[in-house]
């Protein structure tokens, strides 16, 4: 999962606020959720390092407590697509705070919902990924031979739908028969 390096924006990253100076490493309290139909995996980076913190199932949350200084990704579980935060690939925390209901003149921190959403995609984005969704059940043998010898598609989008699959091919044989049955399943075309 190589991603180029990454700066906190300007904007989502304030020093001075109302002309007081803040601290730049502050705790965050987020409620990350997932709105998409796909498992995520959540990562976060502390010193360019990144960090697994769990997995989220369709429509489930997850309690956080993170830093300012911690950007996060969230990727789709089976082809790794990286999905998005207010369209934005990484989520940087900001601290949210609002006021006490006991004392209206102190503000207290409070838990942020972020939703995690799909990214926008172009038209080859998004159908490469429905491909990669369709052949991700299948054996990956099955799934390359399908790429390879009866999908009509230029050589590079097949070497890209290869490695969207990202999974080790197994050594099991696959006949004809069953991979016939996946065909007709899954309604592949076929070369002719």
């Amino acid at each position: 999962m190589a991603l180029p390096p990454f700066e906190p924006p300007e904007e989502e990253f304030p020093f001075h606020r109302n002309g007081f100076y803040e601290p730049p490493f502050q705790p965050c309290y987020v409620l990350f959720f997932n709105t998409t139909n796909r498992h995520i995996k959540l990562f976060w980076f502390d010193n360019k390092e990144t960090k697994y913190h769990t997995s989220l199932a369709p429509g489930h949350h997850v309690k956080t407590n993170t830093f300012t200084h911690h950007p996060w990704i969230f990727c789709d579980r089976d082809s790794n697509e990286l999905m998005s935060v207010h369209n934005l690939p990484r989520y940087w925390p900001i601290p949210y705070k609002m006021r006490n209901p006991n004392n209206p003149a102190r503000m207290v921190p409070c838990r942020k919902e972020i939703r995690i959403q799909y990214p926008l995609r172009t038209l080859r984005e998004s159908c490469l990924c429905r491909i990669v969704n369709t052949l991700n059940p299948l054996h990956p043998i099955a799934a390359v031979n399908i790429i390879d010898e009866r999908m009509s598609l230029p050589h590079i989008l097949k070497k890209e739908l290869k490695r969207r699959l990202r999974r080790p091919l197994g050594t099991e044989p696959i006949n004809e028969e069953w991979e016939d049955s996946i065909v007709v399943k899954y309604n592949i075309p076929r070369n002719q």
